[in-house]
């Protein structure tokens, strides 16, 4: 009995030499891996508890607190991939009575390497008697934390940049639910966000935020890229289109969106890979209002394919889809006269005779716009496209209201397409690379040459080719992007977390399919009325 109490004291008196030291390392080691000798990390695990309770409910760099999956312990730290060299900051716990100690200095190591390694690097948590292991890891792409959100509704969200420490962090209340025809069955869920605060009569209001070097908003997308295998075929069709396609008007508005990857953690638990996207909304394609209050332009969103029963879009009945459109920028839809400008649209499309077609061409769609759509959507294999997920916006211009095209949900591109008999209702279909997109109406468009459309559909596509999109430049970008979902460690860990999803990483098979595409559309784009004429033989 004497002998275990002597014992206890020892234990006591060991711990009351030891915790002083250790605690008295929080606030002196700045390095960014706050660490302590091997001994003292020693008798760290000899003598104090181990416990699984959480002691670390805060970890923080340069004083911003970080991401955490709770139930594993893993903390996320975004750092930029633009770099090799660590930044300068540092580590340190943002809970009162804890501090941290890593086993070894890690900013010894490759920043880089270790990042795509996807590699977890441990530390302990301590108190004055407790300790327990967590995991660090650093990831090159932004992260996401949303804290709150039950299925859908109000939370908190939080978006940490990773390639600047300055003004790096923003919050804000917002208001979450899931989008996506499709994807919405998928266990991994897209989300459209809105953020909010209070507003003085106690309700919310929108928080416009400049979010990762996207547009100062309010409204967002997070896109779940479920079914891609490679995680970048929308991202890349964006960044083809927002080249040459998105920007070329004169009503400073931007006919597409932008996407910027994100890894999402959710209620406490990673999430995966995510795009944050713009919507393309009034704002985007910058509608005009009269005496800024009416709208007196329009925006439609065609959703699927149906029937052209053009007396239906004039039905005075309250609704605000018909004929597979869905009126948008923030029309109801009620009032038929709110559908006459797409009516006129689909009217001249639809029309009869080919020359009455070709006449009235330029008083109904902007022409540059329509061909530009059309060559994008050959370039793509826009499968999706033929007959939905394009936005057709009717701009005020000489009296009478012009359509212009913008692409909206390109997942199903560069040889994709969608089968519900497949895993995910998603095909990869090799020959799809020989095929023609029958788009309208920039199909008729061609065949009859309105307004010049196929002459200068052959002008455009030989000066982006020469000058844009050359081989190269698709080597480039696929492998770009492949280096930042993949090198950021992002795409292992989304596997990991979503295993039945699609991840089969052929990028090297993507790159063969858009390099042989564009060389069957370099034969086709420079005979385009034989190769129709061929096509509708068939």
């Amino acid at each position: 009995m004497i002998k275990k109490i002597i014992l206890f004291l020892c234990s006591l008196l060991l711990l009351a030499a030891v915790v002083p030291v250790l605690m008295g390392l929080r606030g002196e080691n700045r390095s960014l891996f706050p660490m302590v000798t091997e001994s003292a990390l020693e008798k760290i695990r000899e003598n104090f508890k181990v416990t699984e309770d959480d002691i670390l409910e805060s970890l923080t760099y340069n004083g911003e607190e970080l991401p955490c999956d709770r139930e594993r312990g893993v903390f996320y730290l975004p750092l930029s991939m633009a770099e090799e060299a660590w930044e300068d900051g540092h580590l340190d716990s943002g809970t009162p009575g804890t501090n941290i100690a890593f086993a070894y200095d890690a900013a010894g190591e490759d920043k880089l390497g270790l990042m795509e390694e996807g590699r977890e690097i441990p530390f302990y948590a301590y108190t004055k008697d407790s300790v327990r292991e967590y995991r660090l890891v650093v990831t090159g792409l932004p992260v996401i934390e949303i804290d709150g959100l039950e299925e859908e509704g109000m939370c908190r969200i939080r978006v940490l940049d990773a390639d600047t420490k300055v003004n790096w962090v923003t919050e804000s209340e917002a208001s979450m639910y899931v989008r996506g025809n499709t994807s919405r069955n998928y266990p991994k869920k897209g989300y459209r966000v809105q953020l909010l605060k209070e507003a003085p009569d106690g309700g919310y209001t929108g928080n416009k935020q400049a979010l990762l070097g996207l547009r100062e908003d309010d409204d967002w997308i997070l896109y779940a890229m479920y079914n891609d295998g490679t995680k970048i075929r929308d991202k890349l069709s964006i960044d083809m289109w927002n080249v040459f396609g998105a920007g070329d008007n004169d009503f400073q508005g931007r006919l597409g969106t932008d996407l910027v990857y994100a890894e999402v953690i959710l209620n406490g638990e990673y999430y995966g890979l995510y795009g944050l996207m713009e919507p393309i909304d009034s704002k985007q394609v910058n509608l005009q209002k009269e005496d800024g209050l009416h709208l007196t332009e329009y925006m439609y969103k065609r959703k699927q394919p149906s029937e052209l029963n053009l007396s239906e879009l004039l039905d005075p009945s309250f609704t605000a889809e018909r004929l597979g459109f869905e009126i948008k920028g923030g029309r109801e839809g009620g009032d038929a006269a709110d559908w006459e400008p797409l009516y006129e649209l689909l009217r001249w499309q639809e029309q009869e005779s080919d020359e009455a077609f070709a006449a009235e061409a330029e008083e109904m769609v902007d022409v540059g716009n329509t061909v530009d759509m059309w060559l994008f959507i050959q370039m793509i294999t826009g499968y999706d496209q033929i007959a939905k997920n394009v936005y057709y916006v009717a701009k005020a211009q000489g009296g009478q209201r012009v359509f212009w095209f913008a692409p909206w949900d390109m997942d199903l591109t560069w040889g994709y397409t969608s089968d519900p008999t497949y895993p995910l209702s998603t095909k990869y279909e090799d020959f799809l690379t020989e095929s023609y997109i029958w788009w309208q109406p920039g199909d008729r468009m061609m065949l009859t040459n309105a307004a010049g459309a196929r002459d200068l559909a052959q002008e455009r596509y030989a000066a982006l080719r020469q000058e844009l999109f050359t081989d190269e430049w698709m080597r480039e970008k696929i492998g770009e992007l492949e280096e930042r979902v993949c090198a950021s460690g992002a795409f292992a860990r989304d596997e990991e977390r979503w295993p039945e999803g699609n991840h089969d990483a052929q990028y090297g098979e993507l790159l063969r399919y858009a390099l042989e595409r564009l060389d069957y559309l370099d034969g086709f784009m420079a005979d385009i009325q034989g190769a129709l004429q061929d096509f509708y033989s068939e």
